[in-house]
């Protein structure tokens, strides 16, 4: 649990540092290629193969999704070496994360319940992202600005509870169906 709740904080943390490169265009972009990387973790992680016609659709459906989201975003792709490391390492992390959760706590002999899985995913990214927030000193800026803005503790409240439903969901997705097909799903919900 520890290590795949630090790949999914990691996934995130590299994913907004490279928005100090890239543009959000970009971004989506690089986020659309998700699903290659899902496939290949999973030969890897999982044993799953897959044949050349089933990476060609998934090829074909990381076009569509990059060329749909360029069409809908604001801007031209902005390109620097050090976003696309970081977005390029951000996919590796989220690709791994998936496979994790499907090998590690889905195709056991005894696996896990999504709930289990999410509370303790949860209590080592609350660890994790507690203790990042104190050393690098943004939680002493984040407690002011909460209650001078008090309007924005009942936002983010909201937001968490999306979160968790969100993230509840997409286990229940890689337990029954698998990392790849997950994250197919999560690609193409920026389509509608």
């Amino acid at each position: 649990y520890a290590l795949v709740s630090m790949l999914a904080m990691m996934g995130a943390y590299l994913t907004n540092w490279a928005l100090n490169y890239l543009n959000y265009t970009t971004r989506i972009v690089f986020k659309s290629c998700r699903v290659l990387p899902v496939m290949a973790f999973r030969t890897l992680l999982v044993g799953q193969r897959y044949s050349l016609s089933q990476y060609a659709a998934g090829s074909v459906l990381v076009v569509g999704i990059a060329t749909f989201s360029m069409g809908d975003a604001e801007g031209t792709p902005n390109f620097s070496w050090a976003g696309i490391i970081l977005i390029s390492l951000a996919l590796v992390c989220d690709a791994m994360t998936a496979n994790m959760e499907e090998r590690c706590f889905f195709r056991i002999r005894n696996a896990a319940t999504h709930a289990e899985v999410m509370l303790y995913l949860s209590c080592f990214a609350t660890v994790y992202s507690g203790a990042v927030l104190i050393i690098s000193g943004e939680v002493w800026e984040a407690i002011p600005h909460s209650m001078r803005h008090t309007a924005t503790v009942p936002m983010i409240c909201t937001f968490s509870v999306m979160g968790y439903v969100t993230v509840c969901l997409i286990l229940l997705i890689i337990k029954n169906f698998g990392a790849t097909n997950a994250e197919i799903v999560k690609s193409l919900r920026k389509v509608f």
